[in-house]
């Protein structure tokens, strides 16, 4: 049986190291961890709203709100005044309809 499950981990380990080289090779080489394991998130659960995510992953707001940040496509003002996009845009987030404070992801 431990033979079986340890063959099923590491089936499941090389397919998320496959996902994680296909995301660094078409969104960004340098992708956190952090930032992976919350577009994984995202992706499997559409819709969920950032406090929900938050809880989920045990993290403060700030650092839900700097990740969704990176993953969503923004566009910031440099020091010099010009503005250039911020981001990778493959996130989406929208107001919430009911609780207009709320913030949902979307993927």
């Amino acid at each position: 049986m431990e033979s079986k499950l340890n063959k099923e981990l590491a089936g499941s380990i090389v397919k998320l190291n496959q996902c994680v080289e296909v995301f660094r090779k078409e969104i960004h080489t340098e992708v956190q961890a952090q930032q992976l394991m919350l577009f994984f998130l995202i992706a499997l659960q559409q819709g969920i709203g950032q406090g929900d995510l938050a809880k989920q992953l045990g993290w403060h707001e700030g650092t839900m709100s700097r990740n969704i940040k990176r993953l969503c496509m923004k566009m910031r003002r440099k020091n010099d005044g010009t503005v250039e996009p911020f981001g990778y845009g493959i996130v989406e987030t929208r107001h919430d309809d009911v609780d207009d404070s709320r913030k949902k992801c979307l993927y």
